[in-house]
């Protein structure tokens, strides 16, 4: 049972989850060498506890929510998609050059469909299965991206404070496809309990 005074709280909800899924406590050091103690989702599924795969701590309830707002945002973000790389497409060819690069920025348009379908199919899953959902949207949003979770964060953190034009410009004149922008990023997989920086983990439930 939801306590959603706590799903109003910075609180971690502690719930039971699905078979093949497990609530722990991730110890874990930073790059920094501070260490930091939090709830993580862990997909057991396929692998044990000592290789299990980590997502971000969030209610179900919540992650069926954004599958739902999913469903209402993707159309409109692979218009958004598929525009930025036909722009892209000659920008490459004449501006920087690069067959290739155009090749790439055509072969995402021409993928574009075909991933909008089984995103909409993930998020619609989610809503009735959150967890199940949530790692196949998130799967399938890394392969559409082609960039893993943690080089989206950095390139998120060295633009910080830059305006959105001058990023989408950047991105547009660039001679490497380095612009990635995940539109769950919450459902990427954050790691592996058996990452050198993790020092503990404590199943909760």
């Amino acid at each position: 049972m939801i306590h959603y005074a706590a799903l109003l709280s910075n609180q971690p909800i502690l719930e039971p989850l699905p078979r093949g899924w497990m609530s722990a406590q991730v110890t874990l050091r930073h790059r920094s060498g501070d260490e930091e103690s939090r709830y993580e989702i862990l997909d057991l599924r396929q692998n044990s506890l000592e290789h299990a795969t980590r997502y971000r701590h969030d209610p179900m309830i919540v992650i069926a929510l954004k599958c739902f707002l999913l469903t209402l945002v993707l159309p409109v973000y692979f218009m958004l998609y598929s525009a930025f790389h036909v722009v892209r497409a000659p920008l490459a060819l004449f501006y920087n050059r690069s067959f290739s690069l155009m090749t790439q920025a055509l072969w995402a348009v021409v993928r574009a469909p075909f991933y909008f379908l089984g995103l909409e199919c993930a998020a619609l899953y989610g809503i009735v299965r959150p967890l199940h959902g949530m790692a196949l949207f998130g799967r399938l949003e890394g392969q559409l991206h082609q960039k893993k979770r943690q080089e989206s964060l950095q390139y998120k953190r060295e633009l910080d404070g830059v305006p959105v034009g001058d990023i989408v410009l950047q991105s547009l004149l660039a001679k490497e496809d380095s612009f990635t922008y995940f539109l769950a990023f919450c459902m990427q997989p954050i790691g592996k309990t058996d990452e050198p920086h993790i020092l503990n983990v404590v199943p909760a439930i």
